[in-house]
């Protein structure tokens, strides 16, 4: 059905995510032993999860919405620390910080740099959104994804130029179609 673009009864959009949560370990453990590639593996979930998200009709305000990227994002070399708080950043550019911060303020969507998935799913707790667009490697997503599971996740890879955990870059154009994906037209 996502394959020939046809809608898919919620019914079986719950039965998918079902399967999904259930077959993960033993799809990743069967993958171990043919030698596949974890992260191959990973990205297939994360793109099954985002295809049936996206078949999904949403109707939401930016505030509703909460954008989530690891702190790997910031410029490693950058002094002005933004964990705690994103507006300690100068915006200088020389990270996507700057062009996250730029989208937050074009659609009003909550912003938040995270230091792993333990703070990541505190934020999803306390701001309590409708909606999240999360930015992270294969593994923290599909981390996430499998311990999410009431809120609509869109999970965006993240580029990794300088390995991983260093320097991470994101594709903007990708994190704004997400928003809009999500936002009251």
């Amino acid at each position: 059905m996502l394959l020939h673009n046809k809608d898919i009864p919620l019914i079986m959009k719950g039965i998918m995510k079902m399967v999904m949560s259930i077959s993960q370990p033993m799809v990743m453990e069967l993958g171990k032993l043919l030698k596949y590639n974890k992260n191959s593996i990973r990205r297939a979930y994360t793109n099954l999860n985002n295809q049936l998200v996206l078949k999904e009709k949403y109707n939401l305000m930016g505030e509703d919405i909460l954008v989530l990227t690891p702190h790997c994002l910031q410029k490693s070399s950058c002094p002005h620390k933004i964990t705690n708080d994103i507006y300690n950043c100068k915006r200088c550019g020389l990270c996507d910080v700057d062009n996250l911060m730029m989208l937050k303020e074009k659609y009003g969507f909550h912003f938040r740099l995270v230091t792993g998935g333990t703070l990541a799913r505190k934020v999803i707790i306390d701001l309590r959104p409708k909606a999240v667009i999360a930015i992270a490697c294969e593994r923290d997503l599909l981390s996430g994804l499998m311990d999410v599971k009431k809120i609509p996740i869109l999970a965006i890879t993240n580029q990794r130029p300088e390995g991983p955990c260093i320097n991470t870059r994101v594709n903007i154009t990708d994190v704004e179609k997400a928003v809009l994906h999500f936002i009251k037209e």
